[in-house]
């Protein structure tokens, strides 16, 4: 089955069911009220379908990426470990540093690079 197929079946489900939570606590068929806590974490999933599915090395870093937000959102709003935005928000500073270095040195990155390929070319 193809991979953007995939993708696609898996990312529009999860809408739907998210869709279908938010009616039914509308409709007070069930009370989500603590689910809602937990929301970043469609941003940790939509980050694993990215890499699950990936075709190029440069979709690794995108789903990275889309963890990391969620994480960091969810321990932000959460005040996990008694962190808060005025206190993580250099976390995005040095994960994007990161990201910029693993591109140039790990060399499934540098190659598609110098063949011109999906990385910023």
């Amino acid at each position: 089955m193809d991979r953007q197929l995939i993708k696609h079946l898996i990312t529009g489900g999860i809408l739907i069911l998210v869709g279908m939570l938010f009616l039914f606590d509308e409709f007070d068929w069930m009370q989500i009220g603590n689910i809602l806590q937990f929301w970043p974490f469609l941003f940790v999933i939509f980050g694993i379908v990215k890499i699950v599915t990936a075709q190029h090395p440069n979709d690794w870093i995108k789903g990275s990426w889309e963890i990391f937000i969620g994480l960091w959102l969810y321990v932000s709003l959460q005040h996990i470990f008694g962190l808060s935005f005025a206190v993580t928000w250099p976390f995005i500073l040095i994960f994007w540093g990161l990201t910029i270095v693993a591109k140039e040195l790990l060399p499934v990155f540098s190659e598609q690079k110098q063949e011109g390929g999906c990385c910023g070319q």
